[in-house]
């Protein structure tokens, strides 16, 4: 038996991650983190923004890597990051973000996790890279149940959507930003939508949170070698 007892969560978005890393958290009487409120966090504190935003902050300091983004006026840089959702408001924020990765801040919080944490939860779509010896789970969903889900509850940290349609396809543009910024910052195999790079994969489209629970605290104690927790889900 593994004696740290480190659990990884990740997967698209509307799955049900943070529901269940939170619920689960409460069961196992384990710490939850999650690398997106560290970074809403971030975002609020240090850009007096959105999470929406800083994400395409970052994607917008990559497109122009090869600009010097410092000395180019505001009418020559707006049209360039005007397709990527950015607006004349947000440039103070894109030149000071050159001098800050948000990606790297919240991954060193999760390499420091690995490294040194025990008995924790963290959700984070690299969380599984930077805690290697975790055990991962992967949630997956179909896109219009995950986008029904996200319109139904939406974050006041996020951008608000108009229609389930607006969701799932801001979540497929969510979803390919991601994979493109850690694969060009990171390189091969940081694809962190891959159910390939996890121990366990679950489909939550037909499940209530209460099952989605139930079977990944049974996957943890199969992984872990005890079945100590399942029949406490039937008390």
């Amino acid at each position: 038996m593994a004696e740290k007892r480190q659990i990884t969560i990740g997967g698209v978005p509307g799955a049900g991650k943070s529901t269940c890393g939170r619920k689960l958290a409460e069961f196992l009487g384990y710490k939850f983190y999650s690398v997106g409120d560290f970074r809403r966090d971030m975002a609020r504190e240090k850009f007096n923004t959105d999470i929406s935003t800083l994400n395409l902050l970052e994607d917008a300091k990559l497109f122009l890597k090869d600009y010097n983004i410092g000395e180019m006026a505001d009418s020559e840089l707006l049209p360039k990051v005007q397709a990527l959702g950015l607006e004349g408001k947000d440039l103070w924020n894109l030149r000071k973000i050159v001098n800050i990765d948000t990606d790297v801040i919240a991954d060193n919080m999760q390499k420091d996790l690995g490294i040194k944490g025990d008995h924790f939860i963290i959700e984070g779509r690299l969380a599984w890279k930077f805690c290697p010896g975790s055990f991962s789970v992967f949630f997956t969903c179909d896109p219009k149940v995950a986008a029904e889900r996200i319109l139904k509850d939406p974050r006041s940290s996020e951008r608000q959507y108009s229609s389930v349609e607006d969701a799932e396809q801001a979540n497929v543009k969510r979803m390919e930003s991601d994979n493109n910024r850690y694969v060009q910052k990171y390189g091969k195999g940081y694809d962190c939508y891959n159910p390939k790079h996890f121990k366990f994969v679950i489909d939550t489209t037909n499940l209530t949170s209460e099952e989605t629970l139930r079977r990944v605290i049974e996957a943890i104690d199969m992984y872990y070698g005890d079945y100590s927790n399942i029949e406490l889900l039937y008390y």
